[in-house]
């Protein structure tokens, strides 16, 4: 008998249950597991469904086994067999991370770049909550273990790093560069801070409702954007690696030291490097998506990423905010930076006193917050 080990500190198990019923089709014969961990023949046309969020981590003679568990038997089938009943439509092989012959790609935050780029492993802080050495050190060795960490990218759905799950119900290709998928998203809503022994993560599932939402995946050359487009939220993008970027950040999370000489950083479409002393991009590393920033100095946040675009209020110095978007790259005061889309934390008020309500969304440039 194969060993079957549950992982509950990566994947865990996600019982928030929705009104709504998964169902996929097993389109390859393969093998599965029993509840009782006993191997399986899954044969191809089954109807498999599911009544929560779907995706589980198992370990298999020390193999990854990414797989669902069958509402109605039980059993275990990997992700990489199923497809979704009535759709035709499948996201493009290149950003799918897990398939038959297991993980074959590696999906990170795109922050995790920015934190490489400034060879200082202590800016893990500004992304994650972090409130020892211990912690950053424990990122690291499980990079190091190769364990597939940060995402998992599939035709049924998407699983990130802190257990936020969008499960997909149809998808729809729009470009090759863009698809939109109904689905559902199973956020900690309820409960923004998500701790997993070693680890604690803020959820960017906002405001899940449980309910069939639209959302949009880009695709930037090595960066997937995912969207809901229901909400008009920006929830992550992550960023298509190589070993030489896993590598060097196991040596900045262990050791505070790295070799960007070393380093094959990912490319955007156009070819172009947000690290490359050459690149097209004129890019500010300080602003990075899901990084918590603070106001300089009285500052307009603005409906859009233009000075010429309405101002809706003008935040106060030392305003908490939180970056939801990268926008375009500019110069302005002769600083080097991006327009970025915020949401403004607690506390924060504008620059007469008065408060500016928690959540409130909009644009300001990057230039002006540390």
């Amino acid at each position: 008998m194969k060993k079957l080990i549950f992982i509950i500190i990566l994947f865990s198990i996600n019982y928030c249950f929705s009104a709504h019923t998964f169902e996929y089709r097993v389109i390859k014969d393969n093998v599965g597991y029993s509840k009782n961990e006993r191997e399986l023949k899954i044969q191809k046309g089954e109807i498999i469904s599911s009544n929560h969020s779907v995706i589980y981590g198992n370990i298999v003679d020390d193999n990854y086994f990414m797989c669902m568990q069958d509402a109605n038997t039980g059993n275990f089938i990997s992700l990489a067999y199923l497809e979704l009943m009535q759709c035709n439509t499948k996201l493009p092989e290149k950003i799918i991370t897990y398939t038959e012959k297991g993980f074959e790609k590696k999906a990170i935050p795109a922050y995790f770049l920015d934190i490489l780029y400034s060879k200082n492993r202590d800016t893990l802080e500004e992304y994650e909550v972090i409130d020892n050495l211990y912690r950053i050190q424990a990122v690291a060795s499980y990079l190091n273990n190769d364990i597939p960490f940060y995402a998992i990218v599939t035709n049924i759905g998407i699983e990130l790093h802190n257990s936020d799950e969008i499960d997909f119900t149809n998808i729809e290709k729009k470009s090759d560069e863009i698809y939109e998928c109904d689905g559902i998203a199973f956020g900690l809503s309820d409960n923004p801070l998500s701790s997993y022994e070693t680890f604690q993560w803020y959820s960017v599932i906002i405001d899940s409702k449980r309910q069939i939402e639209k959302f949009t995946i880009k695709i930037d050359g090595d960066y997937l954007s995912i969207d809901n487009k229901t909400t008009g939220k920006h929830i992550i993008t992550l960023a298509y690696v190589d070993d030489t970027v896993i590598n060097e950040l196991c040596n900045l999370f262990e050791n505070n030291q790295c070799n960007l000489s070393k380093v094959k950083f990912p490319k955007h479409r156009d070819g172009s490097c947000d690290y490359s002393e050459n690149g097209k991009r004129i890019t500010n590393t300080n602003v990075a998506q899901h990084k918590r920033m603070t106001v300089k100095e009285n500052l307009k946040l603005r409906t859009g990423e233009n000075t010429s675009t309405p101002v809706l209020t003008v935040m106060s110095a030392g305003t908490h905010l939180r970056i939801l978007e990268l926008g375009k790259a500019e110069k302005i005061d002769g600083i080097n930076s991006n327009w970025v889309k915020v949401e403004v934390q607690f506390d924060a008020t504008d620059c007469d006193g008065n408060p500016i309500k928690p959540g409130t969304v909009g644009w300001c440039y990057g230039g002006y917050l540390k």
